[in-house]
């Protein structure tokens, strides 16, 4: 699954980072790596899933993500436990590799209250920008 960030001064954690040099934190853009699995793992459980962020290791901050940068993020399903997944990602940058995450351990809780599911469902439709009818299951 791949999601994009476009980095802007507007965003309030650049300018407190460095001010003279305004970067995006390395730990949002893990943080950004993280979410994103936690929704492709909410995804492919037609939303009946809860996330929980467990672990995050081998984490490789190769270079600092700018403002005006446009910043793709990808994220891989390595392992799907019963109570969870484990996956691995990437950042990059006009193509270049910014920062990646060897390994990003999630636990799930399972969800059958379908009114707490079409909420997730509905919530992942507003962050994607798109209709919920999209991803009904």
């Amino acid at each position: 699954m791949q999601g994009v960030k476009l980095v802007s001064l507007t965003d309030g954690a650049l300018a407190d980072h460095y001010p003279r040099r305004a970067v995006l934190p390395g730990t949002l853009v893990v943080e950004a790596m993280a979410q994103l699995g936690g929704m492709l793992h909410a995804l492919s459980n037609d939303f009946s899933v809860e996330m929980l962020l467990v672990l995050v290791d081998s984490v490789s901050l190769v270079r600092p993500v700018l403002h005006g940068e446009t910043m793709t993020v990808e994220v891989r399903s390595e392992h799907v436990h019963p109570y969870g997944a484990t996956m691995n990602g990437e950042a990059r940058v006009d193509g270049d590799v910014v920062a990646t995450v060897g390994r990003i351990v999630y636990a799930h809780d399972s969800i059958s209250d379908p009114d707490r599911i079409r909420a997730a469902r509905e919530r992942f439709a507003y962050q994607c920008g798109s209709p919920a009818s999209d991803w009904a299951g």
